[in-house]
C-alpha cells in the first residue's frame, strides 16, 4: 500500500519540474555573421607588420555598452591594382632545398622539406601544434609575415617575442613564382619559382 502511494507522488514532482529548454545554436545568428576575414602576403612582398594602437583597443574593449543599436555606415574599400603580368618579383628565400624539375609537384613531393620540417627544435616557451602538415595558418589575430632565408624556429620565436601580442607563429616553404603570373597571351602562366 505504502508503494502505490510513493510513485503517484514521484510523479507528481516530475510533473511540477519545469521542462528544460533547448539548447540550440541560433541558425539564423550564425548566417547572419560577417564571414572572418583572411589575411594572405601580398605576392612578392618579403615582410608584413600589422600594428595596432593597444591602448586605443583596451578602452574600446572596456568601453561602456550603449543600449541604443546604431547602424554602420558603409565604407568604401580599397583595392589594390595587381601588377602587370610578368612583372619580376622579389626574390625571396635563398636558403631552402633544391628541387628539380622546376613544377609544382617536383616542390611538393621533394621530401627534403619535410625532413627540415620534421627536425626543427621548437623553441623554449613554445609547443609544436603541427609538423609537416602541408597547410599553414591564418587565424584572427594575425600580426604580419617574415621571409626567412632558412627555416629557422628559434629566429621565428625571436620575431615573434618581439611584437606585442604575438602568441604563434607559422613556418613552412612556400614555393613563389619568379615573375607576377598572367594568363593567355602574357606567356607567365606558370613562370619559375624563385
Amino acid at each position: 500500500m505504502r508503494l502505490t502511494l510513493v510513485f503517484p507522488g514521484f510523479a507528481a514532482v516530475a510533473l511540477a519540474m519545469p521542462a528544460p529548454l533547448p539548447q540550440e545554436i541560433d541558425v539564423g545568428m550564425v548566417l547572419a555573421a560577417p564571414e572572418p576575414i583572411t589575411y594572405d602576403p601580398v605576392v612578392g612582398a618579403t615582410a608584413q607588420v600589422v600594428s595596432y594602437d593597444f591602448t586605443s583597443m583596451l578602452a574600446q574593449a572596456t568601453a561602456p555598452a550603449t543600449s541604443v543599436a546604431t547602424d554602420a555606415a558603409a565604407t568604401a574599400t580599397a583595392i589594390e591594382k595587381r601588377g602587370a603580368a610578368c612583372t619580376s618579383l622579389a626574390a625571396g628565400a635563398s636558403g631552402a632545398p633544391a628541387y628539380s624539375p622546376d613544377t609544382p609537384a617536383a616542390f611538393a613531393s621533394n621530401s627534403d622539406f619535410a625532413s627540415v620540417a620534421i627536425n626543427a627544435p621548437v623553441p623554449t616557451g613554445y609547443s609544436n601544434t603541427f609538423t609537416n602538415a602541408n597547410a599553414s595558418n591564418s587565424a584572427y589575430g594575425y600580426l604580419g609575415f617574415t621571409t626567412l632565408s632558412t627555416f629557422d624556429t628559434a629566429k621565428c620565436a625571436a620575431k615573434c617575442d618581439a611584437i606585442r601580442g604575438c602568441l604563434s607563429f607559422n613556418l613552412y616553404f612556400e614555393r613563389d613564382p619568379s615573375v607576377d603570373p598572367g594568363s593567355g597571351a602574357s606567356g607567365c602562366e606558370n613562370p619559375a619559382s624563385v
